[in-house]
């Protein structure tokens, strides 16, 4: 838990004009044990780069921006498929068509074309490790996303799409790893000292707040992963399903589902249970 702490502290110093989600539930583990967990991450959202424009190198029909990147999920007992941590720098350049905007009778600009799909490229490198530290897996990836900025594409706006490439290298792997029980539990083919190659989907809807009822706003949520291990012809998913409750514009609850589990444990056990959702 020091460790994690440590972590917790240095991501308090970073720049929080980027989003930060922090999440603190209790779930029903794949061992039928009730546990405590915790998760946040933090990373800025494209949403916040098209609306502060910062720190990215504008182009004519192009800018690129970098982040930090931290996925953390994990808690006491076998409180996972969660057990990951995920730490990236992450380069995302974005390619959009632009439109001239009147801003007199005489006079116009160039603006981004808001009702046309951004197409946005994600480069990125870091590490794969768990709560435990246990494992150690230097991945680089690059993959592609197209994000729907206009209200034309209604269904659209709700989901988002990933395809991705990840190469790397499992530099280290506790003994003990293998023989962990529940959610600790690594099921992944990947072996210490060898070479990580894997292609990546990713697919994710929020229908937000779709109900509203006497001041209760409700929504459901999707996400879906999909690995394809190429060295071992191997294929991992994670599934979650979500019934959200919109408490206040930063803080939100949870009834949540989840089977199987991301890098680097890509354990197949399912969890289910409730989480308070605090946004900064």
């Amino acid at each position: 838990m020091k460790k994690l702490y440590t972590l917790l502290l240095s991501l308090s110093c970073l720049n929080l004009t980027a989003q930060v989600n922090l999440r603190i539930g209790a779930a029903h583990t794949p061992s039928n044990s009730s546990a405590i967990t915790v998760g946040f991450d933090y990373q800025r959202p494209l949403d916040s780069v098209v609306r502060i424009k910062s720190i990215f190198v504008p182009g004519k029909h192009s800018f690129f921006y970098a982040t930090p990147s931290v996925e953390f999920t994990g808690g006491n007992a076998d409180a996972a498929p969660m057990s990951s941590l995920v730490l990236q720098v992450q380069g995302i350049f974005a390619n959009f068509k632009t439109k001239r905007l009147a801003i007199t009778k005489t006079d116009s600009i160039t603006t981004m074309d808001a009702s046309r799909t951004v197409q946005t490229f994600l480069f990125a490198g870091g590490i794969e490790t768990t709560q435990l530290f246990n494992i150690i897996n230097g991945v680089v990836e690059a993959g592609w996303s197209p994000y729907y900025q206009s209200s034309t594409h209604e269904a659209l706006r709700y989901t988002k799409l990933y395809f991705g490439l990840q190469g790397g290298y499992k530099f280290w792997a506790s003994q003990t790893t293998v023989i962990r029980m529940g959610g600790l539990k690594s099921e992944s083919s990947e072996n210490v000292r060898t070479w990580i190659a894997r292609a990546k989907g990713s697919f994710s809807a929020d229908t937000r707040k779709i109900v509203k009822y006497n001041g209760l706003d409700a929504g459901l949520l999707f996400n879906a992963d999909v690995w394809y291990d190429l060295v071992h012809s191997r294929y991992y998913h994670r599934l979650e399903g979500v019934v959200r409750t919109y408490l206040t514009d930063t803080k939100s609850f949870d009834m949540v589902y989840e089977k199987g589990a991301g890098a680097p444990l890509f354990n197949t056990g399912d969890q289910w249970g409730v989480k308070l959702n605090i946004k900064f």
